[in-house]
C-alpha cells in the first residue's frame, strides 16, 4: 500500500508581500477627511476612524455633529473646531 503525503511549501515572498500590503491599505482606507464646512447633520463613529482635520472646521447654522465614543480625531496645532 502506497501513501502519498503532500509536502507543504512555505508561503513565497510575493504572496506574503501582497497580503501585508492589502492589510495595510485596507486599514488606511477607512479614514474620513473632515471638510472645512459641515453643512448637514453628522454622526461620527469608530467605523470612520480616523477623522482627519487638516484645516479649521465650521458647522453651518442649525447643524448637529454627534461624536460617539472611541473616535480618533488627530488635529494639527492651531486647528479650530466650532460654529
Amino acid at each position: 500500500m502506497l501513501t502519498y503525503i503532500e509536502e507543504r511549501k512555505p508561503m513565497n515572498t510575493r504572496t506574503l508581500l501582497t497580503l501585508v500590503l492589502w492589510l495595510t491599505f485596507s486599514a488606511v482606507s477607512a479614514q474620513t477627511n473632515v471638510p472645512a464646512l459641515i453643512t448637514s447633520n453628522q454622526t461620527w463613529t469608530a467605523a470612520g476612524n480616523p477623522y482627519i482635520v487638516a484645516q479649521n472646521c465650521y458647522l453651518d447654522s442649525g447643524v448637529t455633529l454627534t461624536a460617539l465614543s472611541f473616535i480618533l480625531l488627530p488635529c494639527s496645532s492651531g486647528i479650530f473646531l466650532g460654529n
